[in-house]
C-alpha cells in the first residue's frame, strides 16, 4: 500500500476505511541538506464526524489524532500541529473575519483544488542538517489507538507539502501524494419510486448502498418487495423496472431477512394516469454577482 510522488510517501499495511482509526505514515525523503530551522509540513483536509472539537496533536500517544515524527541519520526533529483556516465567525456572528493568509499561499503553490481549511504538522529540524538519504517519517496513530481516518471516502485522499531547507523562506511545493479511503461496509439501502404511479404500468426504481456515513458503497442486487406482493427481480446498474398490483400507498422494502436497513419514499398508486407529476428538488439560483464574479453590464 506504498503510494509515493515525488520525494514524498504514504505507506499503510492495510486499506484505509472510512471513518476508521488506521496506522500509516507520511515519509519525506530530501534532496537537499534541510539544516538546522529547516522544516517540512504536511497538509491534508480532515473531515472526521469530531473535526470541530478534535485536533491533530504530537503530545500524548493515547489520546486521538496522534503524530509523531522521527528521522533518521544525526538530525534530531519537532513536530508542531495546527490548524488552518482563512477566516472565523465573529463573536457577534455578523460576519467572517480574516484570520491567516497561510491558506492562500498554499494554495498559490499547489493550485486551486488546494483546500482552505486543512491540518498541518510543522517539523522543524532543531539540531541539523537532514541529508539526501536520510529519512524523515511521520507516524499517524498507534498500534493502541489509530489515528481515526476522515469520516468522507475518497478515491484520492492528498497529502501536500512544503519544505524549507534553511528556515528562512516561504518553502517549496512537495507533493502532493494521494491514498484512497475506501467506504465502510454497508448500512443502508436507499431507494427512490416515482411519488405517483399507475396500477400495472412499469416505473424505474433507483437504489444505491450507503455505510454509516453516507458514502456510497459499489451497488449489489438486492430484491425488493412491496407492502402486498413479492418482487423478485434485482436491481441492474443501480435500477429496476417495476409495477405495482394493486393502488393505493405503496412502500418499497427489502426482501423478508434482508440484511440492512431501508429508506424507501411513499408512492401513491392511481388507477389511471396523473394529470401532473410530482417533482421534487429546491428551487435556488445563483447570479455572478452574488457569487462574486466579475459583473455584466446588466448588473
Amino acid at each position: 500500500y506504498n503510494v509515493s510522488m515525488d520525494s514524498l510517501t504514504v505507506h499503510t499495511s492495510q486499506p484505509l476505511v472510512a471513518g476508521q482509526p488506521a496506522q500509516f505514515q507520511v515519509v519525506y525523503r530530501p534532496t537537499v541538506p534541510l539544516q538546522s530551522g529547516g522544516w517540512f509540513k504536511v497538509a491534508f483536509a480532515y473531515q472526521g464526524k469530531d473535526y470541530p472539537i478534535q485536533r491533530v496533536q504530537c503530545e500524548d500517544p493515547a489520546a486521538p489524532h496522534f503524530v509523531m515524527a522521527t528521522a533518521t541519520g544525526k538530525a534530531k526533529v519537532w513536530a508542531t500541529p495546527y490548524r488552518l483556516a482563512p477566516d472565523v465567525v465573529a463573536e457577534d456572528n455578523s460576519r467572517r473575519v480574516p484570520v491567516d493568509s497561510e491558506s492562500y499561499a498554499w494554495r498559490d503553490r499547489f493550485g486551486p483544488t488546494f483546500p482552505l481549511h486543512v491540518e498541518v504538522v510543522q517539523v522543524t529540524i532543531l539540531e541539523g542538517p537532514l541529508e539526501p538519504g536520510d529519512t524523515l517519517i511521520l507516524r499517524f496513530g498507534t498500534p493502541e489507538k489509530g489515528f481515526l481516518l476522515s469520516s468522507k471516502s475518497y478515491d484520492r485522499f492528498p497529502f501536500w507539502g512544503l519544505v524549507e531547507a534553511q528556515g528562512n523562506g516561504d518553502g517549496q511545493a512537495v507533493g502532493p501524494v494521494a491514498v484512497t479511503i475506501r467506504p465502510g461496509p454497508i448500512a443502508l439501502l436507499l431507494m427512490v419510486a416515482p411519488s405517483l404511479t399507475v396500477v400495472h404500468q412499469p416505473f424505474t426504481v433507483r437504489a444505491a448502498l450507503f455505510d454509516e456515513y453516507f458514502n456510497p458503497v459499489e451497488m449489489k442486487a438486492p430484491q425488493v418487495r412491496t407492502v402486498d406482493s413479492s418482487v423478485r427481480p434485482a436491481f441492474t446498474g443501480g435500477q429496476l423496472s417495476m409495477s405495482f398490483d394493486r393502488p393505493g400507498l405503496q412502500r418499497l422494502s427489502h426482501r423478508p431477512g434482508g440484511p440492512w436497513p431501508v429508506e424507501a419514499n411513499p408512492s401513491l398508486c392511481l388507477t389511471r394516469p396523473p394529470h401532473q407529476q410530482i417533482f421534487w428538488g429546491e428551487i435556488h439560483g445563483h447570479t455572478v454577482y452574488s457569487d462574486g464574479g466579475p459583473r455584466g453590464p446588466e448588473e
